[in-house]
């Protein structure tokens, strides 16, 4: 193929330019017609863009005026909070003086409250011995002899009269109802009835002094062999093992048919056991298991071992 000579490369180039640089009258117009429309667009858009602006505008002056608002509300707020905390403050400290007050009027109550109750407990004993003495009184036969009438007893009479009256001083002398109002008494500290202000070790150890008078007065009165139990119960209750196996030994020995036996054998093999002495304690346990079976005592020696 022969190579083309530059004019003839030049005469080519001239007559495609037209064809491609060159616009049709149709084309044209649609091209204006695009552009007014783009126009026609670009102004709704500005017009809305200035009102949506002129909108956000008086929304944030309302903003800005509430916000005025809003703080002259808080300053007045904050002065009157102040003001409140001040009162609050005052109202406080005069309440907590207040509360001081009542406490130590509380305090004093309280200080008096059970002045008055050691009082009622010591009333009260007194009235039981004092009701035990009138009660004697009023049953000793020798109150109601008449001297002028002694004056006429002969002499024989004068003897018979006196062996009455030593029977009746013999009988006297167990004085029933004093055993009663003492055993009552002693009976009222292990209940937790008297001594209420006292210690559960010292109510039990005031019960024991009790029981032990009443029993070097009156020991072979039947209240005797109550007070004797209640000893023991005493001693154990307080943890004092080694009082309460002694007291217990005692009671055994001295009441060995006594329906308290199995309760006082467990209670000797516990307290030998608290004391370490162990072998002596399973002795117990195992005799009493033996000798009582069915006690319910029985089955308690029987988790001991």
């Amino acid at each position: 193929m022969k190579k083309l000579t530059i004019t003839k490369k030049i005469f080519i180039l001239i007559l495609l330019v037209p064809s491609f640089g060159c616009v049709s009258q149709a084309e044209g117009r649609i091209m204006h017609q695009d552009i007014a429309k783009m126009r026609t667009k670009y102004e709704i858009l500005n017009r809305k863009l200035k009102n949506n602006q002129n909108r956000i505008d008086r929304s944030l002056k309302r903003i800005d005026t509430k916000l005025a608002d809003l703080d002259i509300t808080l300053t007045k707020a904050k002065k009157l909070l102040s003001r409140n905390n001040a009162n609050f403050d005052q109202d406080l400290v005069s309440l907590e003086n207040n509360i001081q007050t009542m406490n130590g009027k509380n305090a004093e109550m309280i200080s008096k409250f059970e002045k008055l109750e050691k009082d009622f407990d010591s009333l009260k004993s007194s009235f039981s011995e004092l009701r035990g003495t009138v009660t004697i009184s009023e049953n000793d036969d020798t109150s109601a002899t008449n001297p002028k009438e002694e004056k006429i007893v002969s002499k024989t009479n004068s003897k018979s009269s006196d062996k009455k009256t030593e029977k009746r001083e013999n009988k006297s002398s167990k004085a029933p109802a004093e055993v009663t109002a003492l055993y009552s008494y002693a009976y009222r500290y292990v209940t937790g009835a008297n001594g209420k202000s006292m210690s559960k070790k010292d109510r039990l150890s005031k019960a024991i002094d009790l029981f032990e008078s009443l029993i070097q007065k009156y020991g072979t009165h039947p209240k005797a062999n109550s007070a004797r139990y209640w000893i023991t119960q005493c001693y154990f209750a307080k943890a004092d093992y080694s009082n309460s196996y002694k007291s217990m030994n005692k009671f055994v020995n001295k009441y060995p048919k006594s329906k308290h036996i199995p309760q006082i054998l467990y209670q000797m093999g516990f307290s030998l056991k608290s004391l370490n002495h162990k072998k002596d304690a399973k002795k117990i346990f195992k005799t009493l298991i033996k000798l009582f079976p069915k006690s319910s005592y029985a089955k308690k020696a029987q988790k001991m071992i």
